[in-house]
């Protein structure tokens, strides 16, 4: 995770870049995205990771259940919204 912006273009970042969209790319290969479904599920699992562990290390997370069983369920909605993704181009 990173809470800096990263440029593709900016030598500096271009490993990095290449490196984060590389692990998605072996992560989602499964399901034969095009490149701008891809690019849809990234930002969609990133802002998901992001966010929870951003709200739970800010102490946000008090109610019970555990914050494990909370991030299975977000794991598991996050599974179908990426088959969703697959589904909508209508094949």
């Amino acid at each position: 995770m990173t809470a800096m912006p990263l440029q593709p273009a900016e030598p500096d970042c271009a490993p990095i870049v290449q490196s984060i969209v590389a692990f998605y790319q072996r992560v989602l290969h499964p399901y034969q995205f095009t490149e701008l479904e891809t690019i849809h599920a990234m930002r969609m699992l990133n802002a998901a990771f992001y966010g929870f562990v951003a709200t739970e290390q800010a102490g946000l997370l008090t109610l019970k259940p555990s914050t494990e069983e909370s991030y299975d369920v977000m794991i598991n909605a996050l599974i179908q919204a990426i088959q969703y993704i697959r589904q909508s181009r209508g094949e």
